[in-house]
């Protein structure tokens, strides 16, 4: 599969810090070849007020890259580089005690719940509508 990199229009101090950090935890979830830092002169950059980046986490250039895509665990792994990103960048500290339940009804997520009667509402709700197939993840 072609590419992580990651886009900017301006490099001030902080955009420059966010896209490093931003860059090396997500390299590190995903097996990408890695295209490096680029500059580009995008509206969304360039008009933001505040440090701005995008980043491109793959390409629909071939099957192989297709079904990468497609696969939620790959997904979830490029989710993870991003929320561990913003956890540094940030300085945000993960709070041991707090963890949701993600529900996922036939390989779709239908919902993310903090109490667990929320999770057993919706499992509920899904059983009535005949679901092929349950799933709760703690995260």
């Amino acid at each position: 599969m072609k590419i992580i990199f990651i886009i900017v229009y301006r490099i001030p101090h902080k955009t420059a810090q966010y896209r490093d950090i931003f860059y090396e935890k997500v390299l590190k979830e995903i097996n990408l070849i890695d295209r490096g830092k680029k500059k580009a002169n995008f509206h969304v950059l360039r008009e933001s007020r505040m440090p701005a980046l995008l980043t491109e986490n793959g390409f629909i250039d071939s099957n192989q890259n297709a079904e990468k895509l497609s696969d939620p665990e790959w997904r979830e792994a490029v989710a993870r580089g991003h929320v561990d990103g913003l956890v540094k960048a940030f300085n945000s500290k993960k709070n041991a005690e707090s963890h949701n339940h993600r529900v996922i009804v036939d390989g779709v997520q239908v919902g993310a719940y903090k109490k667990d009667q929320n999770v057993l509402d919706a499992e509920n709700r899904y059983l009535d509508k005949d679901a092929s197939e349950i799933v709760v993840k703690k995260v």
